[in-house]
């Protein structure tokens, strides 16, 4: 659908958004979340399906390359272990870059993990109640402040761009 937003205050304290960890694909060892304070974060839970996360990890690595200091990229990858094509796909290809990449996941507990839960809960008010899709990049965008999340599922490069510009924008403007 070129990127279907849901924008929401979190509701909860941006605190909690910054005490979130999880660990790292490559080495097992233990991501902060507080690392991601001052920078406008954008979470990508993509699904191991070939072509499309390829796609979304290098949409991230260029977004992270175009504002090193301002934007932290996370991949947060999942697995649906009833799809062969998942189970194959070679996670070697994300650890090159700027992107923080998480450790896979299984799909069936996408609800209960805690990162996706926490960005999911800012839509908690929303007339939208969207799934968690299988096969689908589901791109969410967390303010500086940790107080705004917007998501976005398989959005363009175009409507990623004009998303970040917003949110760089509004930072830049409340530091000056």
């Amino acid at each position: 659908d070129g990127g279907l937003m849901v924008q929401g205050v979190a509701p909860r304290e941006p605190e909690e958004y910054f005490s979130l960890y999880a660990n790292y694909a490559k080495t097992g060892n233990r991501f902060n979340f507080d690392r991601l304070e001052d920078s406008v974060s954008m979470i990508a839970v993509l699904p191991l399906l070939p072509g499309m996360a390829q796609y979304y990890y290098e949409l991230m690595e260029e977004m992270a390359t175009e504002n090193p200091f301002m934007i932290s990229t996370v991949i947060l990858p999942f697995k649906d272990s009833g799809n062969r094509e998942m189970n194959q796909y070679n996670l070697d290809v994300f650890n090159h870059g700027k992107s923080i990449v998480l450790e896979t996941f299984e799909s069936n507990s996408m609800g209960s993990h805690p990162i996706v839960g926490y960005v999911e809960s800012a839509r908690r008010n929303q007339k939208t109640r969207d799934p968690l899709y299988n096969d689908r990049a589901i791109i969410f965008v967390v303010s500086a402040d940790g107080k705004y999340v917007e998501r976005r599922v398989c959005p363009t490069k175009q409507k990623l761009k004009g998303v970040i510009r917003h949110y760089l924008e509004h930072q830049l403007t409340n530091e000056a």
